[in-house]
């Protein structure tokens, strides 16, 4: 199935082109400059807004592979074989534009209303109790790690999670897998209720749910070998002979660029990204349809980041993948992603598409956040106006009562610690809690 596209049988429109940024700067050519903005531009188009109360109820939306990373691990660079420069890194390479009408994103026949999203968050709530330790202290206090998220993620797409250190994104992750259990809401998958699964249920559906751990120093065990690493996933699922699990581990490797002699080398042989390249062979190894990659590149250089995520953008198109990318840096974020949710101190604060979210964001904490992103563009750096957020991150143990950014907002009024608002919808297939959402001035 290709990218973006349901199995309703919706049609995404045509991609935008392809673009390849140097690690000097920006294309050479400008033929596509019209189409297609660099995240400078872009970033520095995004100006002060205004908060309103109100906006215009949803409508219908009209509708590389990488290069070289060690010498004997990595496969040649493809580019360059055709005359690209090696210092070529091509960020979008394979991703199309979604601007189909994610809100609904239904069935047309008939009028039925049935969804084609493979995963779904209803309500989840998830609770530490905390203390200093002795028996009659522990669960003193409760930090509210997850508050009633609600989220949809389709088949086929790139849903980015972004926020804050200490917001939930990782924590939901885990919720996700069923590495913890949610003191409230359903998380479903494939239709599937999570939490009423176990034993031998569970470990079937966990074939096609896989994670990406974030740091691929510490997620790979160092006294396994390469070989044992990725047959792992198939000899406790049960899955095939020795000899198919081989075939398989070799398979792995050459999908993800590491070549076949590194199958019997140990983790701490390897640098960063073929670790993390080995992480994602992990991963793909059950033929999963889901990923979450928690953090998949924010151990990495720059250089390296981009290969790993065009690694992922060609395998997702492949296999017909969908992922769930969560991580801190909104550049990467924007770049892979058919759609965002912003998340604040446990709570979905923002949903929309990505080009809308960074273009018009409609909550001022998402305006802060792409405030922070910094511009290679000294002017255009210099022009920005800085709407990051003041202050600290609140304790999630005692939230503020009402909108919970209230304390960091330049909006805030009494209402935002009286009510909490609710996430409504700003535009087509845009969500926002904010009682005064913001608008890009005429």
């Amino acid at each position: 199935m290709a990218r973006g596209q349901a199995a309703s049988g919706i049609q995404p429109t045509k991609g935008l082109p392809l673009s390849l940024i140097s690690c000097r700067g920006w294309p050479q050519s400008s033929q596509h400059s019209s189409s297609k903005r660099t995240m400078g531009t872009a970033l520095a188009s995004v100006r002060m807004r205004s908060p309103i109360r109100n906006r215009a109820p949803p409508g219908n939306c009209a509708g590389g592979y990488d290069g070289a990373d060690r010498k004997g691990g990595i496969e040649q660079n493809p580019a360059s074989r055709h005359g690209i420069p090696s210092c070529a890194i091509s960020i979008e390479v394979l991703r199309p534009a979604v601007y189909m009408n994610i809100a609904t994103y239904t069935h047309s026949a008939a009028g039925s209303s049935v969804t084609d999203a493979i995963l779904e968050l209803k309500g989840v709530v998830k609770e530490y109790g905390v203390g200093d330790g002795s028996p009659w202290q522990r669960g003193a206090a409760t930090i509210k790690a997850v508050s009633g998220v609600s989220l949809t993620v389709y088949r086929g797409e790139t849903f980015g999670l972004v926020g804050e250190s200490g917001c939930g994104k990782s924590t939901l992750a885990k919720l996700i897998v069923r590495l913890e259990q949610p003191q409230a809401g359903q998380i479903l998958f494939q239709g599937n209720d999570l939490g009423r699964l176990a034993g031998r249920s569970l470990r079937r559906l966990r074939r096609e749910l896989q994670l990406m751990f974030q740091d691929p120093y510490a997620s790979l065990d160092p006294r396994m070998t390469v070989s044992q690493i990725l047959s792992e996933p198939l000899r406790v699922q049960r899955v095939g002979d020795p000899a198919s699990r081989q075939a398989r581990v070799s398979e792995l490797l050459s999908e993800v660029g590491i070549s076949a002699d590194a199958i019997g080398r140990f983790p701490h042989e390897f640098s960063g990204g073929q670790r993390q390249r080995i992480a994602l062979a992990r991963a793909l190894a059950l033929h999963p349809k889901l990923i979450v990659a928690d953090e998949p590149v924010s151990a990495l250089d720059v250089s390296i980041r981009a290969q790993i995520l065009n690694l992922m953008t060609r395998l997702q198109a492949d296999h017909g993948l969908t992922y769930l990318i969560i991580s801190h840096d909104l550049s990467v974020v924007r770049y892979v992603s058919d759609r965002i949710g912003v998340m604040y101190l446990g709570k979905l604060v923002e949903v929309g598409p990505s080009e809308v979210v960074y273009a018009q964001p409609a909550h001022p904490y998402t305006r802060g956040l792409i405030a922070a992103v910094p511009v290679p563009n000294p002017r255009a750096e210099r022009a920005k106006v800085d709407d990051a957020p003041p202050g600290e991150l609140p304790s999630s143990i005692n939230p503020p009562s009402g909108c919970r950014f209230r304390s960091r907002c330049p909006f805030a009024q009494a209402v935002c610690a009286e009510v909490e608002p609710p996430l409504r919808a700003i535009a087509t297939g845009q969500r926002a809690a904010c009682h005064f959402p913001l608008e890009q001035p005429a």
